[in-house]
């Protein structure tokens, strides 16, 4: 959900309210589970989330680069520009995008 939600929020920008509200059902319902139909869970104790980070990162930097090409290529305010052109925009874009996640990170 995560990725379709980042990589598509150009052509749908609804995609984050959602999630956002699928993901609020999803945890209620799961509660009601936890505390009504099943045994507690045992807990187990870990550092950090593990390969999910590098898995959710990769994941950005693929919404980036998708986010980019829909803007550049088919966005309506680049109609007058050569398939060169928004290539070149396409480029700066996402190297623009990706240097100011790289400095947020």
């Amino acid at each position: 959900q995560f990725g379709y939600a980042t990589m598509f929020i150009v052509a749908y920008p609804l995609a984050m309210a959602m999630s956002f509200v699928s993901n609020y059902v999803e945890l209620r319902v799961d509660a009601w589970r936890l505390t009504q139909q099943c045994r507690r869970p045992e807990p187990r104790s870990c550092e950090d989330i593990g390969t999910w980070y590098y898995i959710l990162e990769v994941i950005a930097y693929a919404a980036v680069v998708t986010n980019s090409a829909l803007v550049a290529f088919t966005g309506t305010w680049a109609l007058n520009y050569t398939y060169t052109s928004r290539i070149w925009i396409f480029l700066a874009m996402a190297a623009g995008l990706m240097y100011i996640k790289y400095l947020v990170a």
